[in-house]
């Protein structure tokens, strides 16, 4: 587990993101597609899709906080949520959804969610 202190500059945060992109990069690369993590059963797919929605999302989290729009790319939070949140229905726009779906953002409507649960598993052929 990779943490950062809340006191942490945010060129620190984001240098730490940019060092665990290659990470997942070869987690994917190598990944095996019957293994197991932690999360829940996933495959190589799967937990590629995971390991955009939190670089997502964290990127956010450290813009959000240094007072920076730093709204996820609308391309890649749409196809993150067909992967991952395909109960979710896209409400505005896919980027708000996301966040939305991994409990950054809420609205009168859609009051901020307090738990999510990933779809990781390898999905059916039809």
């Amino acid at each position: 587990m990779v943490g950062l202190r809340r006191t942490a500059a945010a060129t620190v945060a984001v240098s730490a993101v940019a060092v665990l992109v290659p990470l997942l990069r070869g987690g994917v690369a190598d990944a095996v597609p019957a293994a197991r993590s932690d999360l829940a059963y996933v495959h190589p797919e799967g937990f590629a899709a995971m390991g955009v929605v939190e670089t997502l999302v964290h990127t956010y989290d450290i813009a959000h906080g240094i007072q920076r729009d730093g709204s996820p790319p609308q391309d890649l939070s749409h196809r993150a949520l067909l992967r991952l949140f395909p109960e979710v229905p896209v409400v505005d726009d896919a980027s708000s959804t996301l966040l939305w779906a991994t409990g950054r953002i809420g609205s009168a409507e859609r009051p901020r969610r307090t738990s999510r649960r990933w779809h990781g598993a390898p999905r059916r052929r039809r």
